[in-house]
């Protein structure tokens, strides 16, 4: 199941605070073309430690941080927001924005997907 952000307990320690944005036409792509992108698409992260991402998203959508095999599931609505992201276990996980966005972003590492890796401290 997923781990909605604004369920996690606040008894959990926040153990770093990313800050990044979600920007429409933002990354050039090979294709010549600019495509939509988060800033930051690697996460490094440990075992139910919580990290504080602060989020302007600065395209008029909606997009997301998904990884259900880790467990997260950031909607990211637009403007600037805060969430709180937490793995529970250790491991390398893909995560893709689930919102219908560039599609040729939502396919490619580094625009609209990327990795978590939660490792122990």
């Amino acid at each position: 199941p997923f781990v909605n952000v604004t369920k996690v307990p606040s008894t959990v320690p926040v153990a770093s605070t990313v800050y990044l944005t979600v920007q429409p036409d933002a990354k050039p792509g090979p294709d010549g073309k600019k495509h939509d992108a988060f800033s930051q698409t690697s996460f490094a992260v440990h075992p139910g430690q919580a990290v504080k991402l602060v989020i302007n998203n600065m395209d008029d959508a909606t997009h997301s941080i998904t990884s259900p095999s880790a467990g997260v599931n950031i909607v990211v609505k637009p403007g600037i927001h805060t969430y709180t992201m937490l793995v529970h276990k250790s491991g390398k996980f893909l995560w893709y924005c689930a919102y219908p966005c560039d599609p040729w972003s939502m396919k490619h590492i580094g625009y609209m997907r990327g990795y978590i890796t939660s490792t122990s401290a």
